[in-house]
């Protein structure tokens, strides 16, 4: 049994193939999530927070800017509010062309 993330810029065509990908390989694929909701889970679990909290997820790849936001209650609830991909708003777009 597996969790996949995938690039949040991923369209269904895409999550599918690779969900057969992962059939033909024998992996049973329980939950496809986006790489920066991905990072906020892995953080929530790594921190063991204790309070209540939203928090924003930012990811600055080189071609696209990742944002989720994350909602976490004390009682161990986890929400994944809403996940954005910005293309052409990596960090390749912020710099000069001659950097």
């Amino acid at each position: 049994d597996v969790v996949i993330t995938v690039p949040i810029c991923y369209n269904d065509m895409q999550r599918k193939a690779l969900v057969n990908v992962c059939k033909i390989s024998g992996l049973n694929v329980l939950r496809i999530i986006n790489e920066s909701s991905a990072v906020g889970l892995a953080y929530l679990f790594h921190k063991r927070m204790k309070i209540s909290t939203n928090f924003l997820v930012f990811d600055l790849g080189a071609n696209y800017l990742n944002l989720s936001v994350i909602d976490y209650d004390n009682n161990g609830i986890v929400e994944v509010k809403s996940s954005i991909g910005l293309k052409n708003a990596g960090g390749s777009d912020l710099l000069p062309s001659n950097y």
